[in-house]
């Protein structure tokens, strides 16, 4: 999905609650060029689910809150998104990256049931 947005124009961002500076894993796996910046907690002082985090990643892209789609496994870090503003889904399985590819409207394969 971040590849795919990417290749359209979108800007995309991780906004992680890691301990550590995850940048030079993200280069390791080949990653690094998927993303426009990366917002790690323990670099910035905040965390997923304060509201200022999100207000942060948003302003560091360029886009608001109503301009931006937020991906995250956890209920409780979608909810806070969007209270800020930001479009949330919850991710639960590859349809959420569906669901996530259509928000943005962004060609995405259908999958066969089968």
């Amino acid at each position: 999905l971040a590849r795919r947005a990417r290749e359209h124009g979108l800007r995309v961002s991780v906004l992680s609650n890691a301990y550590c500076d995850i940048g030079p894993e993200l280069a390791a796996y080949g990653l690094a060029d998927l993303f426009d910046d990366v917002v790690v907690s323990a670099l910035v002082g905040l965390i997923k689910p304060e509201p200022a985090i999100y207000r942060l990643a948003c302003s560091r892209l360029g886009v608001s809150p109503r301009q931006a789609l937020f991906v995250d496994d956890s209920r409780a870090n979608c909810d806070a998104a969007a209270a800020v503003g930001l479009h949330a889904l919850q991710y639960v399985d590859e349809s959420t990256i569906s669901s996530a590819a259509c928000l943005l409207r962004l060609p995405w394969p259908e999958r066969s049931g089968g």
